[in-house]
């Protein structure tokens, strides 16, 4: 088969990157794959998520360059419906499909889609795989989206996402052959709210997690990208309580975003300087989990959640808010992992005291982590995506 992923960018630091590298790795042992990336970004770097060679890239950002005539109404159209929903119903659907997408634009991923002879063309999270929906009766190919967020987050994320687009996605996205989402959360949320018809794939795990952490070192970690959704700032008013109970515990903090600096900002307010390490981006990441003692995820809304299944595959005991994507991860409470009610800090406080207390249930955590992360192996997930070619 000749396989298409359109993506905005494959060669940064992020999950979508993360999980479309190892999928494309191991489509390409059988397929011939090409990632379309529509990116200012250049730089081509395989070696950040190990892509294959054989993987054909190709970086284009003029694929959504819009001509002056549909650039000044489009952008003006979208940021007034982005403040007062205005277009988001059925009497408006065509202009609201014109402030988003386009003639000019769809046609040019028609002509690319249909010139390239492909037999699957994967739109990657949801614009693309919007975008996808409305060509798809006229590409010669079978055509599939790939939701990378939650429902909850791609429409309730103010001027985000697919803020005030439902109505879109109503009109579009059954024209698509398949709709991947993350979650059974999701699938029950998009067929009910917006009656689309949807199949759960979870994302794999994405490191070969061949060791395992003994669980000795006073070590929290988190690892994920620092923006207003990750929730850090929830985490250091947590480790700061912890912090005052026990003392000789640390936080790492692992990756990079817009809110760097205030969370620095932050741990110097609290007096945490020698107790938070801002690690920034790190390619050895088995390394650093395998060197923690409790993992933490302190999302405010989190679409599936990475992080968590490779520091369980690496056998250590998660602390998880609970989002849609944690939830089904974490399937067993305070056995494979604990999850706790969302922005409750004093209760997330206190599961990480008492993993901190009690290293046989961290090992008795860890240990059951380890058999439920096996569930995300690639060679189960890849007989998923298969079974929808």
């Amino acid at each position: 088969m000749k396989i298409c992923f359109i993506v905005q960018d494959i060669f940064s630091v992020g999950g979508i990157q993360r999980v479309v590298s190892v999928l494309a790795n191991e489509l390409v042992k059988k397929n011939q794959v090409d990632i379309l990336c529509i990116s200012h970004n250049k730089n081509e770097d395989r070696s950040l998520y190990n892509l294959n060679e054989k993987i054909n890239v190709v970086i284009d950002d003029s694929f959504l360059k819009r001509r002056i005539i549909n650039k000044f109404p489009s952008k003006v159209l979208r940021k007034l419906n982005n403040r007062f929903n205005f277009l988001n119903n059925i009497r408006s659907v065509n202009i609201l499909r014109y402030a988003y997408y386009p003639k000019e634009v769809l046609n040019r991923f028609e002509s690319y889609i249909n010139t390239n002879n492909y037999d699957v063309v994967i739109g990657v999270a949801n614009e693309y795989s919007l975008l996808l929906s409305i060509i798809a009766k006229r590409v010669n190919c079978r055509t599939i989206g790939w939701q990378h967020s939650s429902y909850d987050a791609y429409f309730n994320t103010k001027g985000a996402y697919s803020y005030h687009q439902e109505e879109l996605y109503k009109k579009y996205m059954n024209n698509l052959d398949q709709l991947i989402v993350l979650t059974n959360y999701d699938k029950s949320m998009y067929e009910t709210k917006l009656n689309i018809s949807t199949k759960v794939i979870y994302n794999p795990i994405t490191i070969k997690c061949d060791k395992k952490s003994k669980l000795d070192n006073k070590v929290i970690l988190f690892a994920g990208r620092l923006e207003e959704s990750k929730g850090v700032d929830l985490l250091l008013k947590t480790f700061a309580i912890v912090h005052r109970r026990r003392p000789d515990w640390k936080l790492y903090i692992a990756g990079d975003g817009s809110k760097k600096d205030e969370i620095i900002e932050s741990i110097r307010e609290k007096n945490l300087d020698d107790y938070v390490s801002m690690l920034g981006n790190i390619k050895d990441m088995m390394k650093q989990y395998c060197s923690s003692s409790i993992f933490v995820s302190s999302s405010r809304w989190e679409g599936f959640g990475l992080s968590l299944i490779e520091a369980m595959g690496c056998g250590v005991p998660v602390v998880s808010f609970a989002n849609s994507g944690p939830n089904e991860i974490i399937d067993d409470n305070w056995k494979n992992g604990i999850l706790i009610e969302k922005y409750d800090i004093d209760n997330f406080a206190d599961a990480i005291i008492r993993l901190i207390d009690d290293k046989k249930l961290r090992e008795l955590i860890g240990s059951e982590s380890i058999k439920r992360a096996e569930e995300f192996l690639i060679n189960n997930i890849l007989t998923e995506w298969y079974s929808i070619f």
